[in-house]
């Protein structure tokens, strides 16, 4: 037997008994205070209605006996632990077993990528970079645990990762890490071995028992009270740490519609200086519903131009910001050497203008046009009508936009001139497309008549 393989097989018997005889080598868990949101873990199971939270685990390695290298330890997707006695072809213990949950969609086959992380820090040693293999034990119960050739763990200078290449089941997370004390420049693990076996050094990093589950191995357990069919042994303990990572799932919100549209930004009364705090406009409450869902703003001088034209590139970005938060984004663009240059491309690429459309974004919007840009930012079924058999006098068959005005009209959004007139061919103020733009993204404000 060479070096590494009688020092794995050392590890594998010390991490068998040593917990039982010094049950205070064990690190204390230090899970991160809270999950994120990123690491709950979006399973599909056959309950529809129940989902698992995960937290990732932090520790400092304390198999590690190298006093040139500081490891500490990162599980992601980590349930908790349970103690329990485990009784293997290589001996018993009275073991920790950290628990880990994957769901079925994240696994490539039966591999299961940075199953643990191990990040380095060295004093006067260097890392023999390269890969080893990981011993795992699968849920053979009712003849002991198999030992097998489960995994596979890779070193850097910096750091190692354990992947999972057998599926869910039990694995040994301890890594054998080569080192040596001098700088011998050998590229791997492999040249070092051969050419220089003398002065390689290992140490051990990792836990003991990493028990990786998935959406089918949990099913069977809580139907059968076992982790595969012709396993016997019962696990004390799990059933109660799943079902308290268990939670009851709300109902999905579909990701594209008018409820996206919600308060993002901040605004007070007086922030622009062509609307002072002590006068009040019709638009005043317009302006403030577009500045704070983040589909206005005001021009570099904190003023809001109620009453000034709107361009057909303001008409274009508003469109792009409507659009995009609609579909579920968050409405921000990172603009370019020519702005607007980057909400024409979002329009052309999402239908709410077409290639040849426009040939000067630089002009001002007329009312026919803004109509057409602003109806193509959402879903027919946004602007559902609400007024019927709508007669518009200066708009027919004939007219630019006919099509986008009259479904305005019909939706409550445009409501026109006394007469009901539209004027299609005028241009239209900022304060005007204010008021458009609140009844598209929100409908309790659009008018019935």
């Amino acid at each position: 037997m060479n070096r590494k393989a009688m020092l794995v097989s050392i590890l594998l018997i010390a991490a068998l008994v040593l917990p039982a005889i010094f049950p205070s080598a064990l690190p204390d868990l230090v899970p991160e205070a809270s999950a994120k949101a990123g690491d709950v873990s979006p399973a599909a199971l056959p309950d529809p209605l129940y989902r698992y939270k995960t937290t990732t685990l932090k520790m400092a390695d304390a198999m590690n006996q190298a006093p040139q290298i500081v490891a500490s330890l990162t599980i992601p997707n980590y349930f908790g632990s349970i103690k329990t006695e485990l009784k293997t072809t290589e001996g018993t213990a009275d073991a920790t077993v950290h628990v880990v949950y994957v769901p079925n969609d994240k696994w490539d086959g039966d591999a299961y990528f940075s199953a643990m992380s191990v990040r380095l820090r060295r004093y006067g040693s260097w890392i023999i970079t390269g890969t080893t293999p990981v011993v795992g034990w699968k849920d053979l119960y009712n003849y002991g645990f198999l030992p097998i050739d489960g995994g596979l763990s890779q070193f850097a200078q910096e750091g190692a990762e354990l992947h999972i290449l057998s599926g869910p089941g039990l694995y040994s997370s301890i890594v054998t890490l080569p080192y040596t004390l001098v700088d011998t420049g050998m590229p791997t693990y492999a040249d070092a071995e051969k050419l220089i076996p003398d002065l390689l050094e290992y140490t051990a990093v990792g836990v003991p028992f990493l028990l990786v589950l998935n959406d089918d191995t949990i099913a069977q357990f809580l139907e059968k009270g076992k982790l595969e069919p012709s396993a016997s042994f019962e696990w004390p303990g799990l059933r109660d740490l799943i079902l308290k990572a268990r939670y009851e799932e709300e109902p999905e919100v579909e990701r594209v519609g008018l409820h996206n549209f919600k308060v993002s930004k901040p605004y007070t009364k007086g922030m622009f200086i062509d609307m002072p705090y002590n006068v009040t406009d019709w638009y005043d409450s317009y302006v403030e519903k577009v500045v704070r869902l983040g589909l206005m703003k005001g021009d570099t001088s904190s003023r809001f131009l109620p009453e000034g034209d709107v361009k057909l590139s303001e008409v274009i970005a508003m469109a792009a910001r409507l659009h995009n938060i609609y579909v579920g984004e968050s409405g921000e663009f990172s603009q370019g050497a020519v702005w607007y240059n980057t909400y024409v491309r979002y329009a052309l690429a999402n239908g709410i203008i077409r290639e040849g459309d426009f040939d000067d974004y630089t002009r001002s919007a007329t009312r026919g046009e803004m109509a057409y840009i602003l109806a193509s930012a959402v879903q027919a079924s946004a602007l559902a009508p609400i007024n019927q058999n709508v007669v518009v006098p200066d708009v027919h068959a004939g007219t630019p936009f006919s099509h986008s005005i009259l479904r305005l009209y019909e939706a409550g959004v445009l409501t026109g001139y006394e007469d009901r007139s539209y004027r299609p061919n005028d241009t239209i103020t900022r304060s005007e497309t204010a008021a458009i733009i609140s009844r598209i993204a929100d409908k309790e404000l659009r008018i019935k008549f």
